[in-house]
């Protein structure tokens, strides 16, 4: 379980709505975006929305956010999110000689990234195309463990994938992974 930053507050943390539901629980659409940065305190203020509830995201670099799902009331007081730190995730993609790799065959890759134990509703997943040098990073990843996968795209093609690798991301910490086609 994260270590979470109680009582410390996290300046320029960006909080923004991402839904908003009406007193009787149904969802709709806010005309605009709405979202607050934070100020040395750690408050936040969003205003103009209707009365009912809304669920609330926010961001930060080095952290990450894991109460999606809770609910708020609106207007509401007192709102507390807490953020814990995050790691990193770089990924190099190479051939057998150690040269980067984009693409295998003539197809793009892909670099999937899920928690160990598969896909979970609300869980951190990731994905990107490496660069031109081999490598992809993944930034503000939870601590968990992960299971890289490179893949063809498309997914279908006879193009074998590569192994899948799995790695374990730590608080303040970035690990790397090296994936060799072959």
């Amino acid at each position: 379980m994260p270590e979470f930053l109680n009582g410390i507050a996290l300046k320029d943390a960006k909080v923004g709505i991402l839904n908003i539901l009406a007193i009787d629980g149904r969802g709709y659409g806010a005309p605009d975006a709405k979202e607050a940065i934070t100020d040395d305190n750690g408050v936040f203020k969003i205003e103009g929305l209707p009365t009912g509830y809304a669920q609330l995201m926010a961001q930060a670099t080095g952290y990450h956010f894991d109460g999606l799902s809770a609910i708020y009331d609106v207007p509401g007081t007192d709102i507390v999110l807490q953020l814990a730190r995050a790691g990193g995730l770089v990924v190099n993609v190479t051939d057998k000689d150690g040269k980067p790799l984009t693409e295998f065959d003539g197809n793009p890759l892909l670099i999937n990234v899920e928690p160990r134990t598969g896909f979970k509703n609300g869980a951190w997943m990731g994905g990107g195309v490496p660069k031109a040098d081999g490598s992809f990073e993944f930034t503000d990843v939870p601590p968990g463990e992960y299971r890289i996968i490179c893949r063809p795209n498309p997914s279908f093609t006879n193009i074998p994938f590569a192994p899948e690798h799995i790695i374990a991301v730590k608080a303040g910490e970035r690990a790397t992974v090296k994936i060799i086609h072959e």
